[in-house]
Order: C-alpha cells, then structure tokens, then sequence
C-alpha cells in the first residue's frame, strides 16, 4: 500500500508531461501550416504580369497588331525570353510608355519563376508554344540595317518640281510605317500620326526623331530611307496639308 502511495505523484506527473508534448506539437503544427501558405503569393501572369502589360504594352502589343500580343498568355509564355531581354535585362521596352522599377522587378520575378499563368503554378502550354524559345534573340537585336518593308504603292519621293502634302506622305510614310503605334487608339504618349493636325503641332519633334536621330522608328522596325527623305522634304518645304 506505502509503494502505491509513493507511486501515484510520478504517474501525475508523466501525465501532465505528456499533456505539454501535445500542446507543443500543435504549436508546430501550426507554423508549419503558415509557412506552407506562403506559396500562395507567388507571382502568376493572370493576376500580377497581364495587368502590367494591358497598361504599358497593349497599345502596341495587341490582338490586332503584327507584332506579339502580350495580353495572350501562351504568346507571352512562348517569347518569355524575349521578354526577359527586352524589358528586364536591355530595359529598352515598352516604348514610350513608363515601366515602373517595381513592375520590372515582378516581370522578373515571374520569368524566374517558369512564367505561370496562375494559381501560383506553371500552366502547361501546349508543346508547340513551349518550343520556340531559341528563336526569339534575332528579331528584335536587328542587324546593322533594318529589313525594309514592302515597296509602297506610290512612290516615296515626289518629282522634281511637284509640292508634297500630308495626304501623299501618310499613305506613304505614316500609314505603311507608323500606323501599328501611332493610330487614333494610341493614347497621347504615342501620337496619333494619322491626323494633320497632330502631325504638323509635332512635325519638329518628327524631324528630330525621324530624320536627324533616326531613332524612330525603334530598330528592328521596317523603314527605307526613300520614305525618310520624303518625310524631310515634305516638312522643309512647309509641311503642306
């Protein structure tokens, strides 16, 4: 009887022992659980990449345009590294449109990632979108001369003698050249070449850019210096409507 006595205090105390273990594992249990929702969070181009591009790049990079379509997410998926080398690593897109430090930063952050669509996992693409991505360093790095684009219907440069007017040099300059960017859809940071009455407010800001920088169009961008020169004359003699 005096060694039951002697027994019950060290059985309470194994039992309270063992009530602190399992509040314990809880503990861990519960930060284990945090920590595996913090996968939640990553970056998917559904929710913080398309937004950015529908701001900065679909004025140019849309579903109609003959260049790629960023609000297309197996278009972004296919040519992510050429997004990788023209908006995080050269920083030379979007053209003339404000990318923010931070916006970059998360464009990198989801092509590090494998470039997922959404729910913070990495959407297979159909295979034939997955392949191309050795093609995409050529296009946009343009070799010393642009491609030039196809012959206008009308000649580039006016005879001698003959006045040049804004109708003859945006169905030959703007219209065949410009147009993809600056159309009445562009907003103000890419003007509207399409009307006279934009053009001949910027004709100076074209000269500069067009016939004396010849930064525009950006390179890689079809352009003939037949279609430059028109454009100088047409504004050294007046810039008639």
């Amino acid at each position: 009887m005096k060694k039951l006595l002697l027994l019950l205090p060290m059985l309470v105390l194994v039992s309270c022992g063992d009530k602190h273990m399992v509040v314990d594992r809880t503990k861990v249990s519960a930060g284990a659980n945090t920590q595996a929702g913090a996968g939640d969070a990553a970056v998917t181009y559904a929710r913080d990449i398309k937004p950015i591009f529908q701001r900065v790049c679909s004025a140019c990079h849309n579903e109609g345009s003959a260049i790629p379509n960023w609000n297309n997410y197996e278009v972004s998926f296919a040519k992510k590294d050429r997004l990788l080398d023209r908006v995080v690593i050269k920083r030379d897109m979007p053209l003339g449109m404000p990318m923010t430090d931070d916006e970059r930063a998360l464009v990198a952050e989801w092509l590090k990632l494998g470039a997922p669509e959404g729910g913070g996992e990495v959407s297979n693409p159909p295979t034939q979108v997955a392949k191309p991505e050795q093609p995409s360093a050529p296009a946009p790095e343009a070799p010393s001369e642009p491609a030039p684009a196809p012959a206008p219907q009308q000649p580039p440069t006016s005879s001698e003698g003959e006045i040049l007017t804004y109708a003859k040099v945006k169905t030959a300059v703007f219209d065949q050249y410009c147009a993809l960017c600056h159309n009445e859809n562009s907003g103000d940071l890419m003007p509207n070449w399409g009307a006279f009455s934009i053009v001949s407010g910027r004709k100076d800001r074209i000269y500069t850019r067009v016939v004396l920088e010849k930064t525009m169009p950006p390179q890689g961008m079809p352009f003939s210096e037949e279609a430059r020169d028109m454009l100088k004359k047409w504004i050294d003699d007046g810039a008639v409507e």
